[in-house]
């Protein structure tokens, strides 16, 4: 009977979610997804969390997290990369500019410069948009670039790991 039960409630599930429903309005779904670097350098980007992630962003290149592939799983949610939804602590980044004498700076504690702190979503940019089934997903960017390289200092005290 629960087998029964079950099956009917995901048959109805997919009747309604192949609907074509013109009434219906949409759910967004905001997710930074990838970050351009656009520097001179290529980048170390950590996210430090329970589960931290470091990668290598070479000059020139995207890097996408939280996409279909699931190539990194960022904390994310609609007002940028929080580990607990928007009222909760933001997740510390650190970037590294690869260099000739490297370079870092830390995005961590509150807020910092409202249109270069990778964490909210007021530095990304809406690149892209798609829907899906009723909901609507937007493709988000944050650009690494040389006026970040330029707030950049010494990397005395920062991470030394290599990326996955």
């Amino acid at each position: 009977m629960i087998v029964r039960l079950l099956f009917a409630v995901i048959i109805v599930f997919l009747v309604y979610a192949c609907s074509d429903c013109e009434d219906c309005e949409q759910d967004v779904v905001l997710e930074p997804s990838e970050i351009m670097n656009s520097s001179s350098f290529d980048v170390l980007v950590l996210f430090a969390g329970e589960d931290s992630v470091i990668k290598k962003i070479e000059k020139n290149s995207v890097f996408f997290f939280n996409d279909s592939a699931y190539s990194a799983l960022i904390p994310r949610c609609d007002c940028g990369l929080f580990l607990d939804g928007c009222g909760s602590k933001p997740l510390n980044v650190y970037l590294k500019f690869l260099s000739n004498e490297p370079q870092c700076i830390a995005f961590e504690g509150k807020k910092q410069v409202t249109d270069k702190d990778i964490r909210f979503m007021q530095s990304y940019v809406k690149v892209d948009e798609d829907d899906y089934v009723g909901i609507t997903v937007h493709l988000y960017r944050y650009t690494i670039d040389d006026s970040i390289f330029n707030m950049a200092q010494s990397c005395d005290g920062f991470f030394s790991v290599e990326p996955d």
